[in-house]
This record gives C-alpha cells, sequence and structure tokens, in this order.
C-alpha cells in the first residue's frame, strides 16, 4: 500500500510539472502496454531537480490538494527527501517543495547541524488568520531518549520564499519553552505548573514509583522537570473560527529519560500583535505505568 501511495504520489509530481516541460510540437501515438505486470524498484520513484541542484530525490509526503499561500497563488505543497545515507528511502535529509504555476519553490529543512531525519510529515492550515494556507512540517529527527527527538516548524510563503513562523529549536538546538516545571512534593506527589497560562495540579505517582524524591533509601534526587520536543504536532481549530491552532505534546520526566511522568500538552496559538506564535493553553497527561 505505501508503495501503491508513492507511486500515485510520483504521477502526480509529474503531472505538476507538466506546465514547465517544453512540450512536443506534433502528435504521438497511444502507448500500448507491452507488459501488464512488471518488476518494482524504488528507481522508478525518483526524479532530479538539476538546476537546483537535487539529484535522485523521492516524495517523502504531499498534501493532496492545492493550497491558497497567497493572493490567487495556489500551490501544490510536496516534502521530498534524499536518502543519501544509504538509500531504501529511510535516514534523508528533507526539503519543502511548493510548485506554483510554472515556478518551484525550494527550501532545504537542516537546522543548524541536524541535518538527517528518519521521518517527516507536512499539512497546511491558515495559522495567522491572513486566508491563506501555511505549511506545518513535523519531523523526526532520531529516536534517542523518551519518544525520540523531533523539529516542529511552520513555514509561510513570503515574496517567493518560504519563511519559519515557528521552530520548536534554535539552530544551536535550544528548545522551544512551553513554559512547564514542577516540584517534587512528599507522599510521592508532583506539583505541575506553567508559568504562561497559571495551570497548576497535582499528581501522585505512589502506584508507578518505588522510591520518591525525600524518601529513606532514595537514589533518586531529580527535582527538575525534564521537557522533550513535540512528539505530536497537530493543527486544530479550538474555537471552529477557521483560523487553526498547534496542538502539541511533549514526553516530561525527572531523571533524564529513565522515568517518563507524563505528556505536556500545549496549545499554541498566533498572537498578530506579537507576530509569534503564544502558549494559549497548557495542561499535564500523567503517566499510566
Amino acid at each position: 500500500m505505501k508503495r501503491l501511495i508513492a507511486v500515485l504520489c510520483f504521477l502526480a509530481l509529474l503531472f505538476s510539472f507538466s506546465g514547465c516541460a517544453q512540450k512536443k510540437a506534433e502528435y504521438t501515438e497511444h502507448q500500448k502496454l507491452i507488459k501488464n505486470e512488471i518488476s518494482f524498484s524504488d528507481d522508478i520513484l525518483r526524479f532530479d531537480l538539476n538546476e537546483a541542484g537535487l539529484e535522485d530525490v523521492f516524495i517523502k509526503d504531499k498534501i493532496v490538494t492545492r493550497v491558497l499561500v497567497g493572493e490567487d497563488l495556489l500551490a501544490e505543497v510536496y516534502l521530498i527527501a534524499d536518502d543519501r545515507y544509504g538509500g531504501n528511502m529511510s535516514t534523508s535529509d528533507h526539503y519543502l517543495m511548493l510548485v506554483i504555476d510554472d515556478k518551484i519553490i525550494l527550501h532545504d529543512l537542516a537546522l543548524g547541524e541536524s541535518v538527517s531525519r528518519i521521518g517527516g510529515n507536512i499539512e497546511a492550515q491558515d495559522f495567522d488568520g491572513d486566508g491563506y494556507k501555511e505549511i506545518l512540517v513535523q519531523e523526526n529527527a532520531d529516536m534517542f531518549g523518551g519518544f525520540g527527538q523531533y523539529i516542529s516548524r511552520v513555514f509561510k510563503y513570503v515574496d517567493g520564499k518560504l519563511e519559519p513562523t515557528f521552530s520548536s529549536r534554535t539552530d544551536d538546538g535550544q528548545l522551544f519553552d512551553t513554559g512547564f516545571s514542577c516540584t517534587v512534593l512528599e507522599d510521592y506527589n508532583l506539583k505541575i505548573q506553567n508559568k504562561y497560562t497559571g495551570y497548576e495540579e497535582v499528581f501522585n505517582y505512589r502506584d508507578v514509583r518505588k522510591t520518591w524524591h525525600g524518601e529513606e533509601g532514595c537514589t533518586f534526587f531529580g527535582t527538575e522537570l525534564l521537557v522533550d520536543s513535540f512528539y505530536r504536532f497537530e493543527s486544530v481549530d479550538m474555537d471552529e473560527d477557521g483560523v487553526y491552532e498547534i496542538i502539541g505534546y511533549q514526553y516530561t520526566s525527572l531523571d533524564g529519560h529513565s522515568d517518563y511522568v507524563g505528556s505536556a500538552k500545549t496549545v499554541l496559538k498566533y498572537d498578530k500583535e506579537k507576530s509569534e506564535f503564544v502558549v494559549k493553553d497548557a495542561e499535564f497527561i500523567r503517566c499510566e505505568s
């Protein structure tokens, strides 16, 4: 099924590029099938964008319908990939691509020294309320620690370029602060707070922890809530006004990644006055085991 989807995406890409290619001036004969069944190879799903310096790339994900990214500008949106680490369409470098009429707009999704990705997906929604859609990109950078490490971004088409309006990580690796912290209390209680929303709730972990900070014989000393990147990052129209918010979930722990205590859930909303995404709502989901 995945291969079939990839084939269909590739065919759609070829159709989208038809306006860019020089067409033959004369009619040609209908091409008759020589065989009804042929061997499959990943090579048939690959293409080159030589003018941009990209060779042997393939489609990782695409948005099914064209999206309005500017005044009278409808774009086909693709996440394309270069599996230069050994092939087989696995670990790859990613690029975001828009096809608008006879132009292709490209953006390299490398971030600082973080280049390779083991997965990625895209979606398009209007996040800033201007009537045009931005592109949400969620990428899995690796699977080390917790639920893995991710890079979550939003891009906007501006004057022929794709510009980021949100990034969960800076070039030097600093994560976007969603405002969560904790206070370790007695009797296996953990108070979770969020400085942006005023959220505060106490959770008990007696049924899932054998020892607790301050208890006799405890070798656990972490008292700071460690918050990872967004392992889920997806759009939702909370108030059904056509302008979308983003819900993100983050793995949290107290002692490295060895003791998952729950997920920090954040709602991000674009603030027009600040021209940036801000934390609109927050809550904590306690681990069950």
